[in-house]
């Protein structure tokens, strides 16, 4: 996928209005990754479904399923040739770098972080052990993120 095609891409489904969530909505995504997701990660997103905005120096939690989701998220990555395998991209800040919830067994539930200038070498920082711990983190630090 060329930039262009990124941008149209990006464009669509940001007009996209954001809606609420379902438990459904979590059920599919399960099912999709074959994973269960941790418990805190669905409460917080069942009440802030994210949001598509990011100005400077903020941070933005990305919808599951509507507007510029992370379902999309992940198909333009796949078409870059980029695969998370059993890990999600859920937010990110205003530079591209991107935060990610690892589902696999022998990280669950760890926040980790990736840099875009590291995308051909998918190397991942563990940013906080929990979605918890993750929110804690950063309202310690000061840090916006925009719902």
């Amino acid at each position: 996928m060329d930039f262009n095609e990124y941008m149209a891409f990006v464009r669509k489904y940001s007009q996209e209005p954001i809606q609420e969530l379902t438990e459904l909505d979590f059920n599919e995504l399960e099912k999709t990754l074959d994973t269960k997701l941790p418990v805190e990660f669905k409460s917080y997103y069942l009440e802030h479904n994210g949001n598509h905005s990011v100005p400077d120096e903020c941070y933005l939690f990305f919808s599951i399923k509507y507007g510029f989701s992370i379902e999309r998220r992940l198909e333009v990555y796949a078409k870059q040739g980029i695969h998370f395998g059993k890990k999600i991209p859920f937010a990110g800040d205003g530079y591209g770098h991107t935060y990610i919830l690892s589902l696999e067994d022998n990280s669950f539930g760890k926040v980790l972080f990736f840099q875009h200038e590291t995308e051909d070498h998918q190397e991942y920082e563990v940013v906080t052990n929990s979605f918890s711990e993750f929110l804690i983190y950063f309202v310690s630090k000061g840090k916006t993120f925009v719902r």
